[in-house]
């Protein structure tokens, strides 16, 4: 069955959310339209908490995550307790279904908007400066992108958060 991108992103949020309950942390979505959190977590014993903002593409549709056309920011008060979950779904039930890369929103931030803007002083093959606001983040956009992917990414986040 084919989805709409809205109805992808729902999936992803609620896969990012079960697989947060399944590694022991008590998850709650939130509202649409928040802007930097669609998830908030904590631990089980409630005492620490962190937020996850949430990007879903479809393996099929997209081989990069969009992340809007405004500049990204970075902030000391998401140093340990804010991440982005990049989802990645497939459009059956294939092994390696849903992928979940789990990043540190300053470094993905950083690292986005540093190439975003690198990619912006270039041009193009016409010799016409470059105009596109829209920042996204692809497999390479990222050093060591695989590091955060599925056990690995999910384990750097639990090792962050204690």
């Amino acid at each position: 069955m084919k989805t709409g991108k809205i109805l992808s992103g729902i999936s992803g949020e609620y896969f990012v959310a079960g697989e947060l309950s399944r590694n022991g942390y008590v998850a709650a979505l939130t509202l649409r339209n928040n802007a930097d959190s669609d998830i908030i977590t904590t631990t089980s014993d409630g005492t620490k908490s962190f937020n996850i903002q949430v990007k879903t593409k479809r393996k099929d549709k997209s081989s990069v995550w969009q992340m809007g056309s405004h500049p990204l920011e970075t902030s000391s008060k998401w140093d340990n307790n804010f991440y982005y979950v990049f989802v990645s779904i497939s459009d059956g039930l294939a092994d390696n279904y849903v992928d979940y890369y789990i990043i540190p929103k300053n470094i993905a931030n950083k690292t986005i908007e540093d190439k975003h803007q690198l990619w912006l002083s270039g041009k193009k093959k016409s010799g016409e400066a470059r105009k596109s606001q829209v920042r996204t983040l692809g497999m390479n956009t990222i050093p060591n992108f695989e590091d955060y992917k599925n056990e690995k990414g999910w384990e750097k986040l639990k090792n962050n958060i204690q």
